[in-house]
């Protein structure tokens, strides 16, 4: 045979043209077909002047198309790259530049020229891409790719193609099989009899040794397998091949067949090779390459991996695996989250327990650092930087670290200005409470932005901390809160009304395990109480009920026929999701549906009602499910620490309601006595209560956003109160009036103990504000102060509000134009699985008009305006969604 990759596959068109060459559902072509569609691809790839030297992209999804198209770039000559889908635009373009791409195929086979000339290697058959926040590739020839995986005898693998397209496992899935005369198969996993997994991937399967049967070979790649499971595989798959691979790209791969009677000890040597080799610090190199691997010789002198480089600590002269340490603390000794991290030449541990109490003594640690919680960066990982400064400056009781730690600024000190290091409304009204149970004096949300530094609230720090968030310690049936009647009693008035419901959609991309999510999903049902609670009525009133042990209803569904975006599937898979009421009194205010869109692609669906979630339920319910998750795929019981008890807030709002009211009462019928009336058109009076929403959406570009949050801080208020003058003056020009009231909302989790907690907690409250029509900083100061006094007075629920102040009954007392500032969207990852929220539009709606920003990666805002079709038509509904985004641009320098 040839040593070219396009040659060996022509060598297999001519002897068995007829065979399966790419597969996908069921559908597939023969090598002859394969060769010829190349050619087409070459012929337009050389029309354009493009050959040896030149590198080309592929932007393809899996698919017949991507293999014809790969092909035909080397037919041509060309070096090739495929670009992940995946990919954010940024780093495709970012690729595209730094690896000079003179032109990128597209799936219709069309040709896009994007320079004059590539300077890429004559010989170079493909650039793989390694991963990393910013993808770099290395250049794999023709030669290295044939010789490492043209196998001695003709298996004619039909290799399942799962891993990250352009990634080295890509590369070896796909010219594994047609280096072989076998069959790429992009889906489903049945028609495949060869996949290729990680070591971590391998040891999670088996554990189910009978979930291999029917495969002819198995690749397992990275460090060393564990012998046991190596075994229980072959023993219950004879007839298997198993291979172990071994290095990241063809110029530095060593791999050999392991036999049953090749396992000997713990786990499996590295294959002997001599260019595998320990360097001084232990590392593991293949020739030059540097493989982040940490090895040791054992007797024989063969190198046995211990584990990965990033995953292991060097604490003097020795490497030590943190997370196996981990693990044995909360398993014996009583730990809820732990992190091990160096403190010099010394191990030390940061943790928190289930019962507040300190852990004195750890075996092999030499530092302790007990913490109320363990400190994250943007991503959700453990900051490690933050725990090393934590140890410096740890004081167990001290407000300075208290703050430290809820602004997640570790370097703050007390006379930092707390809106210049980030400080959210939340976090102030987070931080009024805590220094008002510390027990001083009280401390007001307006204390927090008028003072702005803990230098000038330095008389509550002495206090000790405390918690208003209830614990769990009472199973008996609790009365409800006044925002659970209030859905009780919408959902009996209007089954079903989409503004009660919730759909939280997610695109999971990765080797997803359908039954681990579902039980993972169990577990987390299990945790939350308000997830497995009823309503029914007992003596003429409504009581809650914690049911102690039912499922989650769990659907599985097929993904729509057609060519549709993923935002386009979700819709369509959850349509049927608005118009199915929750019966209260019985079912879970939860539900659950699965579609597996590719082998690798699937959409989870969650629905809720609103009873049991707001939106600051979603990070914590989507933490504790990565959790589970990956405790399950690793054959463990998940352990999460005591959540506050949901159920019991009900009990909580009873016993303090009066202070409450004593409070907000007075300041609320002062400010809301000369509200001013809506100026919307009015809904259609003989219509339904809810209406088909209609919706527009507007980026705000981030160096916009920053300016805004900025113009709000030197008035003294959060970024909100930008956002609710900004609509306001747009409502106000649009209808021609000085005077709007608009509402919003509080997330009503004062503590952050109710971080952890899934429930709904949050509480609507008004923001009236007059003369608009004057100067852009004027209204901002009164939008930041009537934001400010607002959200100081929001404990108090609004239903109660209304019923004091005996307020009019109608679509919605005070204001019918809602104002929203959304959280940040989840980063979070089910360990090898990736995750992204997909929004899912609702069909109708209740509320006239709302506008709702949304933050994106970038620090921008998607500024999302819904109205009820009876209210205004669309191109009102976009005029005014344009007038929001004009006057938020006049308030940055405010």
């Amino acid at each position: 045979m040839r040593d070219r990759l396009d040659l060996v596959v022509a060598e297999w068109a001519r002897r068995t043209p007829d065979a399966t060459a790419v597969l996908r559902d069921g559908v597939g072509i023969g090598y002859a077909e394969l060769v010829e569609r190349a050619e087409v691809v070459a012929t337009a790839l050389r029309h354009e002047g493009i050959g040896s030297g030149d590198v080309v992209a592929v932007a393809s999804d899996r698919s017949v198309e991507l293999v014809v198209a790969l092909l035909g770039c080397l037919r041509a000559d060309a070096t090739t790259i495929v670009l992940d889908p995946a990919w954010p635009s940024w780093c495709t373009e970012d690729v595209l530049d730094r690896a000079a791409v003179r032109a990128v195929v597209h799936d219709d086979a069309r040709v896009e020229v994007l320079r004059s000339r590539s300077d890429g290697s004559a010989d170079a058959a493909c650039l793989v891409f390694l991963p990393g926040a910013r993808p770099h590739g290395v250049a794999v020839s023709h030669q290295e790719l044939v010789a490492a995986l043209t196998e001695a005898e003709s298996l004619a693998p039909r290799f399942l193609q799962a891993a990250v397209p352009g990634s080295w496992d890509f590369t070896y899935e796909v010219w594994a099989a047609l280096l072989n005369g076998g069959c790429v198969v992009f889906g489903p996993p049945a028609d495949a009899d060869h996949i290729r997994l990680s070591t971590t991937q391998f040891h999670t399967l088996a554990e189910n040794p009978e979930s291999l049967q029917g495969l002819r070979g198995l690749v397992v790649a990275g460090a060393s397998p564990d012998s046991s499971a190596m075994l229980a595989v072959l023993r219950k798959n004879p007839k298997l091949r198993l291979r172990h691979v071994y290095g990241s790209a063809a110029t530095a791969l060593v791999s050999r067949v392991v036999r049953q009677q090749d396992i000997d000890g713990e786990s499996l040597p590295l294959v002997p090779d001599d260019r595998i080799m320990l360097g001084e610090d232990g590392e593991v190199n293949v020739g030059a390459v540097a493989t982040g691997d940490i090895g040791r010789a054992d007797e024989h002198g063969m190198i046995r991996v211990l584990g990965r480089r990033d995953d292991l600590l060097r604490i003097g002269d020795r490497w030590v695996d943190p997370h196996r340490i981990e693990t044995v603390l909360k398993a014996e000794h009583r730990i809820a989250e732990c992190v091990v991290f160096p403190a010099d030449d010394a191990l030390a541990c940061a943790y928190t327990t289930h019962d507040g109490q300190p852990r004195p003594e750890l075996p092999g640690i030499s530092v302790h650092l007990h913490l109320p919680s363990l400190p994250a960066e943007a991503t959700l990982r453990v900051s490690y930087s933050s725990l090393v400064e934590k140890l410096r400056t740890h004081e167990p009781d001290s407000l300075l670290a208290e703050v430290r730690s809820l602004l997640g600024v570790t370097a703050l000190t007390p006379d930092d200005d707390l809106l210049d290091a980030g400080m959210t409304s939340l976090d102030a009204m987070r931080l009024a409470t805590v220094l008002s149970v510390r027990g001083r004096r009280k401390v007001t949300v307006a204390d927090i932005y008028r003072e702005r530094r803990l230098s000038a609230l330095a008389d509550a720090a002495t206090a000790a901390p405390g918690s208003v968030a209830p614990v769990v310690h009472d199973t008996r049936d609790r009365p409800l809160a006044h925002a659970q009647k209030r859905f009780l009693f919408a959902e009996a008035y209007a089954p079903g009304s989409a503004d009660n419901l919730v759909i939280e959609t997610y695109e999971l991309t990765g080797p997803l395990r359908p039954d681990v999510l579902r039980t993972a999903l169990g577990d987390v049902v299990a945790r939350h109480e308000a997830l497995r609670t009823v309503y029914v009525w007992e003596r003429g009133q409504p009581i809650q009920r914690v049911l102690a042990d039912k499922a989650v209803p769990w659907t599985d569904v097929p993904p729509p026929k057609g060519r549709l975006s993923v935002r386009e599937i979700a819709e369509r898979i959850t349509a049927d999701l608005w118009d199915t009421p929750f019966r209260l009194d019985r079912e879970l205010p939860i539900r659950a549906r699965l579609c597996r869109l590719t082998p690798d692609r699937a959409l989870l669906c969650l629905q809720f009602h609103h009873i049991a979630f707001d939106g600051s339920s979603e990070l914590p319910l989507l933490e504790d499910l990565r959790h589970a998750y990956v405790a399950r795929a690793e054959g463990r019981v998940p352990r999460f620490p005591p959540a506050p008890g949901y159920p019991l807030l009900g009990r909580q709002e009873a016993r303090d309601l009066a202070s409450w009211s004593a409070d907000d009462i007075p300041y609320w019928r002062e400010t809301l006595a000369c509200c001013p009336p809506s100026c919307l058109p009015p809904a259609d009076k003989g219509g339904d209560a809810e209406a088909t929403a209609n919706e527009t959406v507007r980026r705000l570009e981030a160096t916009t956003v920053r300016r805004l949050e900025a113009a709000a801080a030197r008035c003294g208020g959060p970024a909100l109160a930008a956002l609710s003058a900004g609509t306001a003056m747009a409502v106000a020009r649009r209808f021609g009036v000085d005077d709007v009231c608009v509402g919003t909302l509080t997330a009503g989790r004062f503590d952050p103990a109710m971080d952890q907690l899934v429930g709904y907690l949050v509480n609507p409250f008004a923001v009236p504000l007059h003369g608009l029509r004057r100067e852009a900083g004027t209204v901002l100061a009164a939008a930041a102060r009537q934001v400010v006094n607002g959200l100081e007075h929001a404990r108090t629920p609004f239903d109660e509000v209304v019923r004091e102040l005996r307020a009019e009954r109608g679509a919605h007392p005070w204001f019918e134009a809602w104002v929203v500032l959304q959280h940040s969207p989840p980063a979070v990852s089910f360990g090898p699985i990736a995750l992204r929220p997909v929004r899912v539009r609702p069909p109708r709606t209740s509320r006239s008009w709302m506008v709702e920003a949304f933050p994106v990666a970038d620090g921008g805002w998607d500024l999302v305006t819904t109205w009820r079709a009876d209210v205004m038509t669309c191109e009102t509904g976009a005029a005014l969604a344009d007038d929001v985004a004009a006057a938020l641009a006049e308030l940055v320098d405010a």
